[in-house]
């Protein structure tokens, strides 16, 4: 079993080899060539064209596929700019807070108690207190900012496909229409061929003025042998008279005028 997958393996490296490197392969590949030349040739234009309207047809599956991706970031754009929308409305509430808080510890001495929201707290405790609000709206900043470039790097992303999606229909109107055109022109091929049935082109009437020419001609050689037929074969009584066939019993020849001729007929010993 493992001699024989060894000797077809062999095979079909030599073949490979033949077929890609010798002089045979190359004659392998020019046969190929021809054959599918020949197979090109013999596809018909109405196979071609449901060939043709067939890839166009595939075309909606491309432009459903758009169609989502230009649905998935319409969404992530809508919900990015409600994120932004509502990271700017609650930084700008933060940021309020935070300064009224500043003031009212700017307002204050070391020593005094700050009412900070339910709780009172030292002096120096509300200061820490204010830096960590600074530094929560300063990350709240950073935040909405990163959010503002993913909304913009999105907004860009959508255009795209949309651009994308209106190429594509565009497109593919501009190709049914080509097609349609292309369908109509080979009914009309198929109509001027089935007419061509009933005409006569041009060749066609020429073969057969020259046919008539031929079958004249020919008539007219078989009239002439006829003519020459009765000149050269007439018979030798057809041009003399009566007198000059009976001249010929007495030994006297009549001549076409009625003269007798003389002759002197020898006889035979």
């Amino acid at each position: 079993m493992f001699k024989k997958l060894f000797t077809i393996a062999i095979i079909a490296v030599v073949g490979t080899y033949l077929v890609g490197e010798t002089k045979a392969g190359s004659h392998v590949k020019a046969w190929f060539g021809r054959m599918s030349a020949k197979l090109d040739k013999k596809i018909d234009s109405e196979t071609e064209l449901a060939r043709i309207k067939h890839e166009v047809g595939q075309l909606d599956g491309d432009v459903d596929k758009v169609k989502g991706d230009l649905a998935e970031a319409n969404v992530n754009v809508r919900l990015l700019r409600r994120d932004v929308d509502d990271l700017r409305t609650e930084m700008k509430a933060n940021e309020t807070a935070v300064r009224k808080h500043g003031d009212v510890v700017k307002a204050a001495a070391e020593g005094d108690k700050i009412q900070w929201g339910y709780r009172t707290v030292s002096y120096v405790d509300a200061k820490e207190l204010l830096l960590n609000e600074v530094k929560r709206h300063n990350d709240l900043k950073a935040r909405l900012k990163a959010r503002e470039q993913a909304l913009v790097i999105q907004e860009q992303t959508r255009d795209l496909v949309e651009q994308q999606l209106q190429e594509m229909l565009k497109q593919k109107d501009e190709l049914a229409s080509a097609v349609s055109e292309m369908e109509a022109e080979i009914k009309l091929a198929k109509v001027e061929q089935i007419r061509s049935k009933y005409q006569n082109d041009g060749t066609r009437m020429s073969d057969i003025k020259t046919s008539l020419g031929d079958l004249r001609k020919k008539v007219m050689i078989q009239r002439e042998k006829l003519r020459m037929s009765e000149t050269y074969t007439k018979n030798p009584a057809t041009a003399k008279s009566v007198d000059e066939i009976l001249g010929g019993l007495d030994g006297h020849v009549v001549d076409a005028k009625g003269n007798d001729e003389v002759r002197v007929i020898k006889s035979e010993k």
